[in-house]
């Protein structure tokens, strides 16, 4: 039910219902949180129809919840946002930048970058390598960085991620 509203929309009501914290970025949101605010974005947008089953949406919460905490960080917010909610390439990464980005910029940092690749990696390794993540969070960001053309104190924006993407990355 959540892909027929758009992402940046989503983005919009989450942060207006949810917040931002002292830094700036969203805080961390629980399970019951996110069910309750995405059954008042589906009925905001006369789409409850849409929703069969509202532990339908307590599996999208654990689909993105990577550590299995309960809670949903940033960064396991980010990646849920891109896939979940209706946008274009240019627009999920856009609103995931938003997101992760502590500046405000439209741009991720380095260890900005690092965050919000955390989840992803933490879904595509093993159990019991959580010593190599850090390792691999540096070397993806490097590779990252090397690739768009950046010195590690530059910031990435959305746009130049999205073409990197594009570009078959």
């Amino acid at each position: 039910p959540l892909a027929a509203i758009n992402v940046s929309e989503a983005l919009e009501f989450f942060e207006s219902k949810h917040g931002r914290n002292f830094a700036g970025r969203c805080p961390p949101m629980r399970r019951d949180t996110f069910v309750d605010l995405c059954e008042q974005l589906l009925a905001s947008r006369h789409l409850t129809g849409e929703l069969k089953d509202r532990n339908h949406l307590y599996d999208i919460f654990d689909s993105m919840d990577f550590d299995s905490s309960g809670v949903l960080s940033c960064a396991e917010w980010a990646g849920g946002l891109t896939v979940f909610f209706k946008g274009s390439q240019e627009e999920c990464v856009r609103a995931a930048v938003g997101i992760v980005g502590k500046s405000g910029s439209g741009a991720l940092s380095q260890s900005e970058m690092q965050d919000y690749l955390g989840p992803f990696l933490k879904a595509v390794t093993p159990e019991g390598t959580s010593g190599l993540r850090p390792i691999l969070l540096q070397k993806a960001a490097d590779r990252i960085w090397k690739d768009i053309g950046l010195d590690s104190s530059d910031s990435v924006s959305a746009e130049e991620l999205t073409r990197w993407s594009k570009a078959g990355n």
